[in-house]
């Protein structure tokens, strides 16, 4: 009876033991699986975020899209408020001015300007800006290019070299004024003026149309 009962006790320790483990092995695996499962439920949390972000960046930029086909510019003057005379708008003067910047004749620029428009609207524009409106346009190039050069020698002293290139066309004589700045350690050319016209190529005429042309009056 006792070797039964040691027996019995023997092989219940030993099925205590057993399960035992196969409880810690199991348990250490739910954990695992636990961990596993809530990473890609971070990670899918986390690509959600990321795609209703890009949804909402990629529905801005289709507003944008059709904001801009919806936004056609029409080629026409428009009418003022209080003269009631018909001007051209900001955009088509400031698009004269970069051509004409860029060495564009101004008898060109109507004929590209309407290749350019029916380029990139499909459609012909309802009027072109004349070629005595585009040479208008020369003097706001001009005084943009001088108060440019007024900016730049304003704000930087270091001056270090003046240039003074004198020429005659068609016996009128007239003379080009560069100052150079020192800028980085390099030599920035600042064009005050490329045409100052003179009565005498003499050394007085050429200091006085100078100094007319820099002094503010």
């Amino acid at each position: 009876m006792c070797l039964v009962s040691i027996q019995v006790t023997y092989e219940t320790q030993r099925l205590y033991k057993y399960h035992k483990n196969t409880s810690q092995v199991r348990l250490l695996k739910m954990r695992e699986i636990q961990s596993h499962n809530d990473e890609l439920h971070r990670n899918l949390v986390r690509t959600l975020n990321i795609r209703r972000n890009q949804d909402i960046v990629l529905q801005k930029y289709r507003l944008d899209l059709s904001s801009r086909f919806a936004l056609k510019r029409d080629m026409d003057r428009t009418l003022r408020q209080r003269k009631g005379a018909a001007k051209w708008p900001l955009w088509v003067v400031q698009l004269i001015c970069e051509l004409l910047v860029s060495g564009t004749p101004p008898t060109s620029i109507p004929s590209n300007i309407e290749i350019l428009y029916e380029t990139l609207y499909s459609a012909s524009p309802k009027s072109l800006p004349s070629v005595s409106f585009v040479r208008s346009c020369r003097t706001i190039v001009q005084v943009l290019g001088e108060t440019i050069s007024a900016y730049k020698l304003a704000k930087d002293d270091n001056w270090k070299q003046i240039f003074f290139d004198a020429t005659t066309r068609r016996q009128v004589p007239f003379q080009a004024v560069i100052i150079g700045l020192m800028s980085s350690d390099k030599l920035d050319p600042v064009i005050v003026s490329s045409c100052i016209f003179m009565e005498d190529e003499t050394s007085e005429k050429q200091v006085e149309g100078i100094l007319e042309k820099v002094s503010l009056r």
